[in-house]
C-alpha cells in the first residue's frame, strides 16, 4: 500500500510540475507575441470632419488682414469637412485659408517621432491646388511651413506627406536659416489656397492624420 501511494504522489507531482511548466510556456508565448505586435502597430493622430465640433475647431484667416476682400469658410456635410469660398486678388489680397490647433503628438504617448512619421490627406477636389500649412506656435502672422498638393475635380485623392516635404515660408517668401521642424514642434495646422487662383472654390476635406513608421 505504501508503495502504490509512493507512486501515485510521483504521478501527480511529476503532473503539476508538468502543467506549471506548460502555462509558463503558453505566458511566455503570449508575452511575445504582444512585444511582437506592439512593435509593428502604428500609432497614429487623427483629424476627422463627422461632428459639430469637430467643424467648429477650425477658423477662417483670409486676406482681409491685409485689405483684401477673398472669403472663406469650413462647414460640414456628411462625413467631409468644406473649404469653399471665392478667392479674390482686389486691394492686392490672394489668399484664403482655414487653420485650427492641433498638436498631434498628444494622441500618440510615448511615441517620438522627430523627423519620422508620415501624414495623409484624403480629399475630393475641385481640380485647383492648395496647400497645407503647419505652425508651431498660436499666433495669427508669423513663419508657417508649408507644402502643396494638386487636387482632381470631383476624384477622391490621397496625398502623404514627410516632413521634409514642408518648408519655411512667410507671406510667400521662403526663408533659410529656420529651425528645422519636428512633429513635437506642431501647433497649428491649415489649409490655404492662393497662387492667384481667382474665382470660387471647394474642397472637402475627409480626414487627416499622421501615424508613426
Amino acid at each position: 500500500m505504501k508503495l502504490l501511494f509512493l507512486i501515485i504522489m510521483a504521478g501527480a507531482l511529476a503532473f503539476d510540475s508538468n502543467a506549471k511548466n506548460t502555462r509558463a510556456e503558453n505566458t511566455l508565448q503570449g508575452e511575445t507575441s504582444s512585444m511582437e505586435t506592439s512593435k509593428t502597430t502604428k500609432r497614429v493622430s487623427q483629424i476627422l470632419f463627422q461632428s459639430e465640433n469637430d467643424i467648429a475647431a477650425w477658423r477662417r484667416v483670409n486676406d482681409s488682414v491685409m485689405g483684401g476682400v477673398s472669403r472663406s469658410s469650413m462647414t460640414n456635410e456628411g462625413q467631409y469637412g468644406v473649404f469653399s469660398g471665392t478667392l479674390s486678388l482686389d486691394n492686392n489680397g490672394g489668399f484664403a485659408s482655414v487653420r485650427r490647433l492641433w498638436t498631434p503628438t498628444e494622441k500618440m504617448p510615448n511615441t517620438e517621432l522627430g523627423t519620422k512619421g508620415k501624414l495623409t490627406l484624403k480629399v475630393k477636389g475641385d481640380g485647383q491646388y492648395y496647400q497645407l500649412r503647419f505652425r508651431t506656435n498660436r499666433y495669427l502672422d508669423g513663419v508657417s511651413y508649408a507644402s502643396g498638393f494638386q487636387t482632381k475635380a470631383n476624384e477622391v485623392t490621397e496625398h502623404s506627406f514627410d516632413l521634409n516635404d514642408f518648408v519655411p515660408v512667410w507671406r510667400g517668401r521662403q526663408l533659410r536659416n529656420v529651425e528645422a521642424l519636428a512633429w513635437e514642434d506642431i501647433v497649428q495646422i491649415g489649409i490655404m489656397i492662393t497662387q492667384k487662383q481667382e474665382g470660387p472654390f471647394k474642397l472637402k476635406v475627409e480626414s487627416i492624420a499622421l501615424a508613426s513608421i
